[in-house]
């Protein structure tokens, strides 16, 4: 895929289609590797694209969506968490039902 997307960047023909087409078919593990591979790569472009897909698919999600994402363990105790929410509430009060 990386390949696929240099040949195309090369030969001036990256369009939001193309970029929507791009990332249609592939699931969210693949996302993920396709964006570190990006980065590790210095592509600039790709991975700007990447983490704007991401963000679409993680924005307004609530907390324990984005840990499930990207498989990270909530490493607050009860009262620090909720502390947090209470403090947090303007950055965590938009949250939408999550989808998987």
């Amino acid at each position: 895929m990386i390949v696929e997307y240099c040949k195309k960047e090369i030969t001036g023909e990256i369009t939001e289609d193309f970029e929507a087409r791009f990332v249609k078919e592939i699931d969210n593990e693949e996302l993920k590797v396709l964006l570190l591979a990006a980065y590790y790569l210095d592509m600039d472009r790709l991975y700007k694209f990447l983490c704007m897909t991401i963000v679409s698919i993680i924005e307004n999600k609530s907390i324990e969506y984005v840990r499930n994402y990207f498989g990270t363990k909530n490493d607050f105790t009860p009262e620090e968490e909720a502390r947090l929410r209470e403090e947090l509430t303007w950055a965590i009060s938009g949250d939408n039902e999550d989808e998987n």
